[in-house]
């Protein structure tokens, strides 16, 4: 009897080695995890590329984690708010000084 306890113990010990190794590999080998700073980075820098240039003035990262917007000034003193999905693909903008919505059917894919 002391035998079967043993060799359970020792399977049980193998079982969660084993997952914790896993465990491991996946995070290791996982995606980069998006911090809301490096995400709201990654989105001003596919909201740039899509006004093909200016600064970005204001930006945040979407509480329904479903995207970000971002408020770029460009070159001329316009000011444009750029709706981004979580994919960072644009799929809005609209002009800060009138109210004229756009809606973007194809947007750039920025990686």
């Amino acid at each position: 009897m002391t035998l079967n306890r043993k060799t359970g113990a020792l399977a049980v010990a193998v079982v969660l080695v084993v997952a914790a190794g896993i465990a491991v590999a996946a995070g290791i080998s996982g995606r980069q995890q998006l911090t809301p700073a490096n995400g709201v980075d990654k989105a001003g820098a596919a909201a740039l590329a899509y006004t093909h240039g200016g600064r970005v003035t204001d930006s945040e990262a979407r509480d329904d984690r479903e995207g970000y917007e971002i408020e770029v000034t460009l070159d001329n003193g316009h000011k444009v708010d750029v709706r981004l999905d979580a994919n960072f693909k644009v799929v809005r903008q609209e002009a800060d000084d009138d109210d004229d919505e756009k809606e973007v059917e194809d947007g750039p894919d920025v990686d």
